[in-house]
């Protein structure tokens, strides 16, 4: 009986510094984006996700990461992800904006016409989702 705090504590420590590691890897992961290191930046994330893969923040820190790589299809399919994911509706905003740009850029237009809209029903403010429906209209 006396054992059973000792696995509760060891498990609670575990589950803290799994916590950690996984904050730790996007805070890596944000340090080598802001210094435009995309490729180090991404691969933070790719940990971040292996510890976690629900991590909402990772995979759109990710997504982003790719899109400065320019593996924009890979970005889009992770943008995807995050809105069916994300509670947040700034996090959905820019998620459903992002992916408004790759299907831009791929001529996709009636598609980034709908992630545009879906951007501002999340953000009503946002003025470059705005412009940027305009002009795929």
């Amino acid at each position: 009986m006396n054992k059973i705090p000792f696995i509760l504590i060891g498990f609670l420590f575990g589950v803290n510094t799994f916590a950690q590691d996984v904050n730790e890897a996007i805070k890596a992961g944000n340090d080598f984006y802001k210094q435009q290191e995309y490729l180090k930046a991404s691969a933070e994330y790719a940990k971040a996700l292996e510890a976690e893969p629900s991590n909402i923040t990772a995979k759109f820190n990710q997504a982003n990461a790719l899109f400065k790589l320019d593996k924009k299809v890979e970005a889009a399919v992770i943008y995807n992800d995050v809105v069916k994911m994300a509670t947040d509706k700034s996090l959905l905003s820019k998620a459903w904006y992002n992916k408004g740009v790759i299907l831009s850029n791929q001529q996709n237009l009636e598609e980034s016409i709908e992630a545009y809209k879906n951007a501002l029903r999340n953000n009503p403010d946002d003025k470059e989702a705005r412009e940027n429906l305009q002009k795929a209209m």
